[in-house]
């Protein structure tokens, strides 16, 4: 028996999948560490890797294979699961120790009561379970693993989610428990971009290497006999979020995203975090105190000539007693106003007396804004129209672009109103941006040529000098 993935997934002995694709071939030698030869060469799959080629030799520690439906995944997962109970190193292993095969769903209807076993080439049994994840990975626990299987993880939440069964916490569960030679093998179609499975491929797709590797594969490069181009062009007429997600393998927009998730990723820069003042320019503060239940953010903008971009966003979070320092949240914010030249931040009424206090004491004034359904929809409206004119600029912070994107509008008897979802977060950072365009900065100050020219000479600026006091001469004698 040839213990490959490819092999287990192929033949007419085990799964037969004797159609398998070129892509479906070049994942199930990936996935083992084995070279994709030839089929490197096509355009599908140098796409489904983001154009780098996976490393040969080592099966990845984490394989993340993010596609769209009907494309064999859960068949991959089954094949990844024989393969690995043949070939894990067992060795070390006392005869009580327990090995197992968990394979995790989202919940208990899509959890199978029952289980079976495969034998090692030792001797030792194995078994393969079938379970609803657990509360803070317990099912994980007090097990061997050659290989852990987390089917449709695109749907499970993180630990930032507010989730009590998230993956974070499964992954960290599993983590020391892991065999030689074994995987961690995350699988599902595309859902809302948001989560641990999204942050995943975010960040590691198209970097593959002995830690990690991220596919992202097409229905129609996987199962072309289900995904023809009639009845993808009917699916994407009909639902094109379905058509997204189910044949395109994209992540989109949940049902009321007040904000399109491209549109906040596009706006995004990429470096630095953190700007540094501009002469010339303008900007404005504002902070949104944290309560039980949110952080405490602040932010500045800045004014462009055409649209805004965001000059420092941060956060602060309670410490482990559920509790804000907040003379040093104010230290802080006060440090940022003074390197801008700001002396005024504006804020909402909560806990104002108090704020207000801490600002005055570090020579900053609150400007107070009381939110009402009317002027959080005008903010959002703003917010909207900047991103999609692409005159709003946002710094690479993972924690804001959550924010932005869990933000739903909904309609009510009173008119369409703003609902701030964000785990245990509340979206903390839309109310600091809706602020900072309620209120903006002025335009840069037309001297700004000048001030940039002074910069790159420094010979200038008294010829600049010079030549407004001679025009200050030309008029005073033209008056006489």
């Amino acid at each position: 028996m040839e213990w490959t993935t490819e092999h287990v997934f192929t033949s007419p002995d085990c799964l037969g999948v004797v159609t398998a694709t070129p892509l479906q071939r070049a994942i199930a030698r990936a996935i083992d560490g084995r070279a994709i030869g030839d089929l490197w060469d096509r355009p599908e799959v140098r796409r489904a890797f983001g154009g780098e080629k996976p490393p040969e030799g080592v099966t990845p520690h984490i394989i993340c294979i993010v596609a769209g439906i009907w494309s064999g995944k859960t068949l991959f997962a089954a094949a990844k699961a024989i393969v690995s109970s043949q070939l894990v190193d067992v060795r070390g292993l006392l005869p009580s120790d327990e090995v197992r095969i968990p394979v995790l769903a989202t919940g208990k209807d899509q959890a199978v009561q029952g289980y079976r076993h495969i034998v090692h080439p030792t001797g030792r049994p194995i078994e393969i379970t079938i379970s609803a994840m657990s509360r803070a990975g317990t099912t994980l626990i007090s097990r061997r693993l050659p290989c852990v299987i987390f089917d449709e993880a695109t749907r499970v939440q993180g630990e930032d989610d507010g989730a009590v069964k998230n993956l974070d916490d499964s992954l960290d569960a599993i983590e020391g428990r892991i065999l030689p030679g074994g995987c961690i093998l995350i699988i599902g179609s595309p859902h809302a971009p948001l989560g641990p499975v999204y942050k995943l491929v975010s960040k590691r797709f198209g970097k593959p290497d002995g830690d990690c590797l991220v596919i992202r594969a097409r229905g129609p490069d996987m199962n072309p006999t289900r995904w023809t181009p009639e009845r993808c062009a009917e699916l994407k007429r009909r639902n094109p979020r379905a058509y997204r997600t189910d044949v395109e393998a994209e992540f989109t927009d949940e049902s009321g995203a007040l904000l399109p998730s491209a549109h906040i990723e596009r706006a995004m820069r990429t470096t630095p975090e953190f700007l540094e003042p501009t002469p010339g320019h303008n900007y404005v503060a504002t902070m949104d105190p944290g309560g039980r239940a949110s952080a405490w953010t602040f932010l500045i903008l800045e004014a462009l000539d055409h649209g805004f971009r965001v000059a420092v966003a941060k956060q602060f979070v309670k410490d482990l007693q559920g509790a804000f320092d907040a003379g040093v949240v104010m230290d802080d914010v006060a440090k940022d106003c003074k390197r801008f030249g700001i002396t005024d931040v504006w804020s909402d009424q909560y806990g104002i007396e108090a704020t207000s206090a801490l600002a005055d004491a570090r020579g900053l004034s609150v400007l107070v804004h009381d939110w009402s359904l009317e002027n959080r929809w005008k903010a959002a409206q703003l917010m909207v129209t900047a991103l999609e004119d692409k005159e709003l600029e946002l710094p690479p912070n993972e924690d804001m672009r959550e924010d932005l994107v869990r933000v739903r509008k909904k309609a009510t008897q009173n008119g369409v109103t703003i609902v701030l979802k964000g785990g245990k977060r509340h979206c903390d950072f839309f109310p600091v941006l809706g602020l900072a365009l309620l209120y903006p900065p002025e335009p840069p100050d037309a001297a700004l040529p000048e001030t940039k020219r002074k910069e790159e000479d420094p010979f200038l600026e008294k010829h600049l000098e010079q030549l407004n006091r001679d025009a200050y001469e030309q008029a005073a004698e033209g008056l006489g």
